[in-house]
This record gives structure tokens, sequence and C-alpha cells, in this order.
């Protein structure tokens, strides 16, 4: 058994699966997160636990201290989380290096320069990124 949200595949033996929803709205939305062919047999396949938010678990205190083997999902929860690195690693590299540059400018603000002669000249960052 294995996630069958594209370019995921996680396992049973690595996390929590979930089988697809009875409801057909419900479950036409699982479908289209999935991002598979048409012909996608959702009878025999499984959503990972990855691919849903913190509030989607009944039991998420619960699973973390301990307590519960597995987590349960609310009733009407829907898969919203499909990570870039998912669909292409080096994408997912650009992203975060574009976010911490922003980061970085953002604390920064302006640089000082100073050229041969000693003299100082300072530059906004705004706007390079």
């Amino acid at each position: 058994m294995k996630c069958a949200v594209a370019k995921c595949g996680k396992t049973a033996a690595e996390c929590s699966l979930f089988t697809f929803p009875s409801d057909p709205e419900l479950r036409k939305k699982w479908i289209q997160f999935c991002r598979q062919s048409k012909d996608f047999q959702f009878k025999t396949c499984y959503i990972c636990m990855h691919h849903f938010a913190s509030e989607d678990f009944e039991n998420s205190l619960q699973f973390e201290m301990g307590y519960a083997k597995r987590r349960l999902l609310k009733r009407g929860s829907v898969p919203s989380i499909y990570k870039p690195g998912d669909e292409n690693p080096e994408r997912s590299q650009r992203v975060h290096r574009r976010q911490n540059t922003s980061l970085i400018l953002g604390f920064i603000g302006t640089i000082s320069l100073f050229d041969a002669v000693g003299r100082r000249h300072s530059f906004s960052l705004s706007g390079i990124v």
C-alpha cells in the first residue's frame, strides 16, 4: 500500500494512510488532488497523512504523545498539502533560496560600500529581488 498522490509514494510503513471517502462529491475532490490519469482506481488507493493539515485530524495530540497508534481523519476533510518538492526538487530548491534571500534582504534593508578613496556609498536593496 502506498500513497496515490502523484510523486509521493509514501507507504504504510512510513505513515498513516487513508481510504477514499464514500461520499461522491468529497471523493471527487480527493481524486482531483491526486493528479492521476482518468482511469484512476480509487477503491484500491490511499492518501497519506502528509497531504492533510493538522486541523484535519481528530487525535493529533494523542498520536504525537504516543497514546494513539494511528491518526483519525475528521469527517469531510480534503487533502490540501501538495509540496512543491513533490513535483520538481530543483524548483523546490529555487523557491527555498528565493524565500531565504527575501528574508535576509528584509533584515538588512540597505547596504553600505566604500570605494577606493574611502567614501561611503549606501544602496537600498528593496526592488532587487
